[in-house]
């Protein structure tokens, strides 16, 4: 008798567990999110400047920022965002880069990538998407399947 009690004590407890474990996963599951903001979807080219809210909501999706802001007088850089933008919106990279491209009073022509981590890589002498794609799958976290593809 005590062997088949503690049996049934066993099974009790094991019963027990399981449903805790199943109502604290429903609780976890709807608990809201922080601030109960939604996950923001942004499209592969913002033409204009960004907010430092908007640029953190893309860097913590796991997206790499492309930021192209550019003088009114620049004669290239038209030229060198069609690049930019073609490489935001390939099949390859569209997943995994946005695009800030606007005409702004302030920039300097200095563009750059700025990672998931935070690292700001500049994009001196990059004018192909090919040189955009690699220095993208060399600086990025989240890669793409070409980037692992080209490490092999």
């Amino acid at each position: 008798m005590k062997r088949e009690h503690k049996q049934v004590l066993m099974a009790l407890f094991i019963a027990v567990i399981m449903i805790a474990s199943a109502v604290g996963f429903a609780l976890l599951r709807n608990t809201p999110t922080e601030n109960n903001q939604q996950e923001a979807n942004f499209p592969n080219v913002i033409e204009r400047v960004i907010e430092p809210q908007e640029r953190l909501q893309i860097l913590r999706g796991g997206k790499s920022l492309i930021e192209f802001l550019y003088p009114e007088n620049c004669t290239s850089c038209p030229e060198r965002r069609n690049v930019y933008e073609s490489f935001a919106t390939s099949e390859e990279f569209k997943d995994y880069v946005v695009l800030e491209t606007a005409v702004s009073e302030n920039a300097t022509a200095e563009w750059m990538i700025m990672a998931y981590t935070g690292d700001q890589i500049p994009l001196e002498g990059v004018n192909t998407t090919e040189e955009l794609a690699n220095m993208f799958c060399t600086s990025s976290v989240v890669k793409p399947n070409i980037c692992l593809l080209q490490e092999v």
